[in-house]
């Protein structure tokens, strides 16, 4: 699978700062990117050999998908609220209780207490899949076939993390993962988490079962948890639209 790295982002950034302040800043931000990323997609990228749900980009095929994704990457470095709506579909699903629309998502996005640029931040970086239906989905594996259930499997999001006994690097190493699934396991309904800190979500290790392969037998032990993602964490939906790609939902949980 070849990459492009989007180097000439922080050109791009600065374009979109310029362009965000026009009447039609959709317009100039997307020509400003097709023009940055038609020079780095044609800078050829040695083949790579990825791990099934590692990220990738397979949106590349799609006419003007590269230059939508990087100028929202771009937006999105910048926090500019007014270019990532303009990149958003008016009726954009934003979850499952009605709240939708651009309005509702651009209150997110200004929210001093809420964390969505973080999130979007994180869906842009784990790849881009073609969904079948003529747009696209970030993040990659969201539109692969899983196995395990959703509600209580997890990505390992990196290449050969250890699974250990106990939480905790002085523990023996049972095992490595890297970009698969893993299946929480629950004591008393809750999942067993070691080092536990209410105030940072990523800290400690969480237990898990892994899933035998033809290489490895399953085992149950603690993996990082800044190293998992639920399966149905943020992911964001986007589809062409006379000409032009917007962002057609951006949601999380099921």
């Amino acid at each position: 699978m070849k990459f492009a790295s989007f180097a000439a982002l922080p050109l791009l950034a600065l374009s979109l700062a310029a362009c965000s302040q026009s009447e039609a800043p959709s317009d100039e931000m997307e020509k400003a990117a097709e023009e940055l990323v038609q020079t780095v997609m044609a800078t050829p990228i040695g083949e790579l050999e990825l791990a099934p749900l590692e990220p990738r980009n397979e949106c590349g095929d799609l006419q003007g998908a590269n230059a939508f994704m990087a100028a929202l990457d771009a937006a999105i470095s910048l926090r500019d609220t007014e270019v990532v709506l303009a990149l958003a579909a008016e009726d954009v699903k934003l979850g499952f209780g009605g709240a939708d629309g651009m309005e509702n998502l651009g209150a997110a996005l200004d929210d001093p207490e809420g964390r969505l640029w973080e999130d979007l931040a994180e869906v842009m970086s784990l790849g881009c899949a073609e969904n079948g239906q003529g747009g696209i989905t970030l993040p990659y594996y969201f539109a692969q076939d899983t196995k395990l259930d959703p509600y209580s499997s997890m990505i390992v999001t990196d290449k050969d993390v250890a699974v250990r006994e106990m939480g905790g690097n002085d523990t023996r190493q049972i095992a490595t993962v890297g970009w698969e699934e893993v299946e929480l396991i629950y004591e008393d309904g809750m999942p067993v988490h070691f080092g536990n800190d209410p105030e940072n979500p990523n800290a400690g290790w969480m237990k898990v079962r892994v899933p035998a392969t033809e290489d490895r037998a399953e085992v149950e032990g603690f993996v990082p948890a800044r190293n998992l993602r639920s399966v149905i964490d943020y992911r964001l939906l986007a589809f062409s639209r006379n000409g032009r790609w917007r962002i057609t939902a951006l949601l999380a949980g099921d």
